[in-house]
């Protein structure tokens, strides 16, 4: 069994922060359309079910909310890294 050693604790939860911060930037419905997408792992058909709206609304949230986290991500890198 490979154990992380605490440097690799360390650097996870960094990461961890940063995703739980970048995602509370989105607005709720990229957040919700994103979180169940990409965290939970359900289909946009399951998705747009769950949220009520259509097909075409969540793939946009989910392209939007994508886009959105790739540039908060890489400011909230940059800022921890100062």
């Amino acid at each position: 069994i490979d154990v992380p050693s605490p440097e690799e604790l360390a650097i996870q939860k960094e990461g961890r922060n940063i995703l739980i911060s970048a995602f509370s930037k989105l607005t709720a419905d990229q957040n919700m359309a994103c979180t169940l997408f990409y965290l939970e792992g359900m289909s946009q058909i399951e998705i747009a079910e769950t949220m009520d709206t259509s097909l075409d609304a969540v793939e946009s949230l989910i392209y939007r909310g994508k886009t959105k986290l790739k540039s908060i991500i890489k400011t909230l890198q940059l800022n921890s890294s100062l």
